[in-house]
């Protein structure tokens, strides 16, 4: 394996597993803020917040690993494209996030998620924490490639 595809991995998984640990984090966080309530027993809701996040990571890493495979097979092909760094981390952005959605869509349409208006806002929050970690891991990992090798002896 060549020192390009390690870091293309490294990277791909970096913005992948960020985005599946916090990205449920932020979903239970804003379902305990929509449904906070003065009489809900804290100790019971951070046993079964803890209980439901460990669930939402599972999930998503087994329903989003094929989704990974395809990223890191674009990141491969976009660093082969002839262009400045940032359209390349902007064209890696676009990708992901679209991928994501895809996911989303993909596992919230057959369990009849999207049937009426607060199944729409379930998924929309859903979606919309894991599009920002995606979106945000990719600005925020560097992608580190190798220099040009010289082949140039010293005189």
């Amino acid at each position: 394996m060549t020192q390009k595809n390690t870091s293309v991995i490294k990277y791909s998984l970096k913005v992948w597993l960020t985005a599946v640990v916090v990205a449920p984090l932020l979903i239970l966080l804003i379902f305990f803020i929509l449904s906070y309530s003065s009489i809900i027993q804290y100790t019971e809701a951070i046993r079964s917040g803890l209980y439901m996040y460990l669930f939402c990571v599972v999930f998503e890493l087994i329903f989003s690993s094929i989704t990974w495979l395809i990223f890191t097979i674009v990141v491969g092909l976009v660093l082969s494209i002839r262009s400045s760094g940032i359209q390349k981390t902007w064209i890696i952005f676009v990708t992901a996030v679209l991928l994501t959605v895809g996911t989303c869509a993909a596992m919230l349409v057959p369990f009849g998620f999207l049937e009426n208006s607060s199944d729409l806002s379930f998924a929309g929050i859903i979606t919309g924490c894991n599009c920002s970690c995606i979106g945000l891991g990719v600005w925020f990992y560097k992608l580190k490639l190798p220099g040009p090798v010289s082949y140039r002896q010293k005189k």
